[in-house]
């Protein structure tokens, strides 16, 4: 009977305890931790000056965000500690000791009131309270249960609110799968997954001392402060708080944002964003092993567990930077090491390429120089046309690499870069950087020149194609024609004026688009609200600044692809006409040809007609040429148009480096071609080699010589003496007696012989 009464009377308070706190979500359900808390000792503490008390001294310590704070703290505070910890104080002490954030203008304030507001109502306390704090205590009550109460009316109009914004916001900036980001929205709402509301943002939002909590309970335009989740959500600070999850799946995944990695410009700059984030990645290893190296030296009488929580939280502050903090966490090193490697080898190749196009340009201008007086109008202006695309391209890549000398950053990471490829992540990096306002300007022009030097090369050669065909069909066909230089000049000035007019005119349509998209960027970028006393754009609602600059985009959504990539746009166009009229060229002349074999092929034998043939056939290996350098970027730029996943994107941007170095062929290639295949110009060349041959072989002549004439000097002085000798030798046998007749005839004739000889070898050196 006892026993029975004994287990009745347990089940019972058991039961009295488990409804007592299970209208809490976790983890504020859990009585038996609620029990502990709940002391004299800790009313004192609380309801007391909390300020001046053990309380303090654990806010402001690291121990809130080690889960093992148990080891090191003394039992009676167990309870103290995990009360902290569960109103996120670890969080609090992160914003707080952040370098961006004006500490000046925050105070613990309205965290010491939400601590001893929430322990009297969870401990129900609030009889030991005096009167007059009875009003903020239903004010802070209200706050705690709109994070913790289940169920609670509050929090589901801030949520029901949030949802309609986000809604809004995901259609105007087509970000898709809407309804299953709403039901993640409803599921934080409700607690079963990570809460959608923190305490964290009441503190950034009620913490500030120029607007602190109790002035905006006593505002006069929150009428509804009864209740509170009317207040908040009329509330423009505390809504844009509320904005980074929205920013993030905006920034992300909208279909906006990514029209960047569709640009020739983002491909162009891939391997420079590969580069830059391997050197980030590089300082990130160096940091982290000298912090490590450091730490083992002055801290190693502590265990391992202790060890890396303190030495993860030192790595946090030294090497990570709060602007890029996920570079810290970034794995696959390996990959992100490949790609920056065969970028740097790329843009060797590409330097060593750029020389060999400087040096071919100068000697083809010089030969033209030279030789200008003895070229027909048709092959200066061949010339001029190669010249003028070697110089914009030359331009374009130095602006280019001018880049590679700055150690500025790109971008940052994005928080979901875990379920990105490397290539991916390097690509979102970009997206901030290239469109900057101050770093667009340049490389628009860079783009332009790029965007000139390829259409420009490839419009020139089809013009004088043309031009030569009519006055070959019409010489051919017997047929007088008269083509005045001014009128081949103007009609080459024209083209060339008509696409400096198009590319401007694309340029400021592309600016224009970049302008908006930028700012969206900007606004995506910078996350939350500037909570600084005194900014001016705290009343200014986030969410009707982001739906303004998607709505200003919207545009770019549908044909986005298009003016934002209008140079790539040109050259596709241009190759596809100038493919069209190659090949109705080139079949009409074969036609012809044929036509005029038999009937005029006396005609063909004559020099006029073979130096315009081989003009004809000079810009046709020309053409073949561009065809191939620009054959495997334009596929890339044209595969990126029909592909709609960012990965897809990513990889193809990957190859684009290799395909560009393609591109060099044809403005190293063309000065070779118009060189060898001209005539004048390759006599000029045979001169002018021939000339610096002459004149480094008379150096060596001269020198040679000079060395020659010391040894001729001394053998001179040898000859000299030998003369002598023969002289005396002479003398004395015209003093010798004339018995010995026969040997007379014999040494004079040796010794005319030996003069002979000696004169002749006197003779040759001199």
């Amino acid at each position: 009977m006892h026993y029975g009464l004994i287990v009745l009377w347990i089940s019972t308070v058991s039961q009295c305890s488990f409804f007592q706190f299970s209208h809490y979500m976790p983890p504020f359900n859990e009585s038996y931790r609620i029990y502990r808390l709940c002391t004299d000792q800790n009313d004192k503490i609380f309801l007391g000056n909390i300020q001046n008390s053990d309380l303090s001294f654990y806010l402001e310590k690291y121990i809130l965000c080690w889960p093992d704070y148990e080891r090191f703290v003394p039992t009676k505070h167990h309870a103290i500690v995990w009360f902290l910890r569960a109103l996120r104080g670890c969080e609090v002490n992160q914003i707080l000791s952040h370098h961006s954030r004006p500490k000046a203008e925050f105070a613990r304030t309205f965290h010491y009131d939400f601590l001893k507001y929430s322990y009297a109502l969870i401990c129900e306390k609030g009889a030991m309270l005096p009167q007059s704090d009875h009003a903020y205590l239903y004010a802070y009550s209200g706050l705690f249960n709109t994070l913790y109460q289940v169920g609670n009316a509050d929090r589901q109009l801030i949520c029901d609110q949030i949802s309609r914004v986000y809604a809004d916001l995901y259609g105007r900036c087509y970000v898709p799968h809407v309804e299953k980001r709403q039901k993640k929205i409803e599921e934080r709402c409700n607690g079963v997954s990570a809460p959608l509301l923190k305490f964290p943002d009441f503190f950034l939002r009620f913490s500030r001392k120029c607007n602190t909590f109790k002035d905006f309970i006593t505002n006069e335009k929150t009428e509804h402060i009864t209740t509170m989740g009317i207040a908040l959500t009329t509330d423009v600070t505390y809504m844009n708080l509320l904005s980074s999850n929205l920013f993030s799946n905006i920034h992300s995944d909208s279909e906006l944002p990514s029209l960047v990695l569709k640009t020739r410009l983002l491909l162009q700059h891939f391997s420079l964003a590969a580069i830059k984030l391997w050197n980030q990645l590089e300082a990130v290893r160096a940091c982290r092993y000298e912090t490590k190296s450091n730490y083992s030296e002055t801290y190693s009488n502590e265990t391992d567990e202790e060890r890396m929580a303190k030495l993860g939280s030192l790595i946090t502050h030294n090497c990570c930077p709060s602007s890029n903090i996920h570079i810290c966490d970034i794995n696959n090193e390996r990959k992100y090491q490949r790609l920056a490697k065969n970028a740097s080898l790329g843009f060797r190749i590409e330097a060593g390429l750029l020389i060999a196009i400087c040096f071919n340009t100068f000697l083809l201008c010089f030969l033209l120089c030279k030789t200008y007086n003895k070229l027909s109008t048709a092959t200066i202006l061949f010339v001029l046309n190669i010249m003028g695309s070697n110089i914009a391209f030359m331009l374009s890549f130095t602006y280019f690499f001018v880049d590679l000398l700055y150690q500025d950053k790109y971008g940052p990471i994005n928080e979901d870069y875990m379920e990105k490829s490397p290539e991916l992540v390097i690509a979102e990096t970009l997206q901030t950087h290239l469109f900057a306002h101050s770093e667009f300007k340049k490389h628009l022009v860079q783009e332009t020149l790029y965007s000139l030097a390829q259409n420009g090369s490839l419009t020139g050669l089809i013009h004088l194609l043309v031009l030569v065909l009519v006055v070959i069909n019409r010489s051919m066909s017997g047929k007088s024609i008269h083509l005045s230089k001014i009128s081949v000049v103007s009609v080459f000035a024209c083209v060339w004026i008509f696409l400096i007019a198009s590319h401007v005119m694309f340029s400021i349509m592309q600016m224009n688009a970049i302008n908006n998209l930028d700012a969206l960027f900007s606004n995506l970028s910078k996350g939350r609200v500037n909570l600084s006393c005194n900014a001016t754009t705290l009343s200014e609602s986030g969410y009707e600044e982001i739906a303004t600059h998607c709505d200003r985009t919207a545009i770019f959504h549908a044909f986005g692809a298009y003016l934002l990539r209008g140079h790539t746009l040109f050259t596709i166009l241009f190759l596809s006409a100038s493919i069209i009229i190659f090949v109705i060229t080139v079949t009409y002349h074969i036609k012809v040809r044929r036509q005029h074999d038999i009937i005029h092929s006396e005609l063909r034998t004559q020099s006029p007609h073979q130096r315009r043939e081989r003009l004809f056939h000079t810009l046709i290996l020309s053409i073949v040429t561009f065809f191939l350098s620009v054959m495997g970027q334009t596929y890339i730029e044209i595969a990126v148009f029909w592909v709609n996943e960012r990965e897809d994107i990513a990889q193809l941007s990957r190859w684009y480096h290799y395909v560009r170095i393609l591109a060099f062929i044809d403005p190293v290639m063309n000065p070779l071609i118009v060189i060898l295949r001209t005539p004048a110009l390759r006599r000029q060349l045979r001169s002018q080699w021939t000339t610096i041959r002459s004149r480094a072989s008379s150096r060596t002549r001269s020198a040679h010589s000079h060395r020659e004439n010391r040894e001729n000097t001394s053998v001179k002085r040898k000859r000299s003496s030998s003369a002598r000798m023969r002289k005396d030798a002479e003398l004395m046998m015209s003093l010798m007696p004339t018995d010995r007749p026969s040997t007379h005839p014999h040494l004079t004739r040796s010794c005319s012989l030996r003069r002979s000889q000696d004169s002749q070898t006197h003779n040759s050196v001199v």
